[in-house]
Order: structure tokens, then C-alpha cells, then sequence
């Protein structure tokens, strides 16, 4: 499996608090893209992160046709180790999603 690092903005908590929604933004020239991935921990790992908190995060990179809408593709970051933390807030693990929802 290969390894990717990603810089985000934490955007949600699961409904289990065991992961989280990171959003990716990234600009080139007059253009700004949008990249939302599922991002896990090893298991048994606390709840380490809040929404909107700025991380950079690496671990195993995963993606498959979503099954929700086959245009998109879900992006996860699977066993992710947080290397950057800056805290903005803190929030509630979200209510009414499932574990596997990648945003």
C-alpha cells in the first residue's frame, strides 16, 4: 500500500469518533480544487482532533469507485499518524453518519 501525506482542515468527526473528514484545498494558478478524505487511526487510538483543526497527516492511501455516486472516487487514509495539529475549536463526534462516510 502506498504511503500519502496530506494538509487539511478536519471538516467533520464520525458518528463513532474513532476517525474523521479531512478537507484538502489546493490552489494552482486561478483555480482551487476540493478534496474531502476518510481518515482513520490506528484502532484503539483516542479521539485526537476537533473540527477545524489544520493537520498534516500520512498513512496508507486508499480509493475506490464511491458507492454512493460512481462519478467520484472515496479517498482514505488508513492507520494516519497526525505530524501537524493546530486547534481552532472543538465540536461533537457527528450524529447520523456511518463509519465509512468519506467526508
Amino acid at each position: 500500500m502506498a504511503d500519502v501525506t496530506v494538509q487539511g482542515e478536519v471538516s467533520r468527526i464520525n458518528a463513532k469518533g474513532n476517525g474523521f473528514g479531512l478537507r484538502e484545498t489546493v490552489t494552482f494558478g486561478d483555480k482551487t480544487r476540493t478534496t474531502y478524505w476518510s481518515v482513520f487511526p490506528p484502532r484503539n487510538v483516542d479521539r485526537f482532533v476537533n473540527v477545524g483543526d489544520l493537520v498534516t497527516v500520512t498513512g496508507g492511501l486508499g480509493a475506490k469507485v464511491s458507492e454512493r455516486d460512481a462519478r467520484y472516487v472515496d479517498f482514505t487514509i488508513n492507520n494516519a499518524q497526525v505530524t501537524g495539529q493546530e486547534p481552532w475549536d472543538t465540536s461533537e463526534p457527528g450524529q447520523g453518519w456511518g463509519d465509512d462516510t468519506p467526508f
